[in-house]
């Protein structure tokens, strides 16, 4: 968009997107330091942790019940 120099209601209109979800995926892309729309399993620092907190929090619960 900002290498073709389109505006984001053009941008918007082009892609069949509402100009919301444009701004948000902007937005995100901005505040994600260059990691936005990652895919192929590749997790921000903050999501590794959750998934090892959410597995510690499992085998714990497991565990209790022994």
């Amino acid at each position: 968009m900002v290498e073709q120099k389109y505006s984001r209601v053009e941008a918007a209109r082009n892609l069949g997107l509402s100009l919301q979800i444009l701004g948000r995926w902007l937005k995100e892309a901005e505040d994600d330091n260059g990691h936005a729309f990652r895919g192929n399993g590749t997790l921000t620092p903050e999501q590794a942790e959750i998934r090892s907190l959410k597995g510690q929090v499992k085998r714990l619960e497991i565990e209790r019940e022994i």
